[in-house]
C-alpha cells in the first residue's frame, strides 16, 4: 500500500508540468492529468490515514494561509 501511494503521489507531482495535455477534447476547459489525479491522490491519502488511524493535524498558520489563499 505504501509503495502504491508513493508512486501515485510521484505521478501526481510529475503531472504538474503537463499543462499541454488535454484528456478530454471538446470541453470548455483543459482537463490535465494533474486535475484527473487529484481526487485519486486525496482518496489515497484519506485511506492511508484511516488504515493507520492517524489524525490530520493542521496548524493555525496553515489554516490562515489557506483562508487567505
Amino acid at each position: 500500500m505504501r509503495r502504491l501511494h508513493t508512486a501515485l503521489l510521484g505521478a501526481w507531482v510529475v503531472a504538474l508540468g503537463a499543462d499541454r495535455i488535454n484528456l478530454v477534447d471538446g470541453l470548455p476547459f483543459v482537463l490535465t492529468p494533474f486535475l484527473a489525479l487529484t481526487p485519486v491522490v486525496l482518496a489515497s491519502e484519506l485511506a492511508r490515514r484511516a488504515l493507520w488511524r492517524s489524525r490530520l493535524e493542521v496548524s493555525r498558520g496553515a489554516v490562515r494561509y489557506a483562508t487567505v489563499a
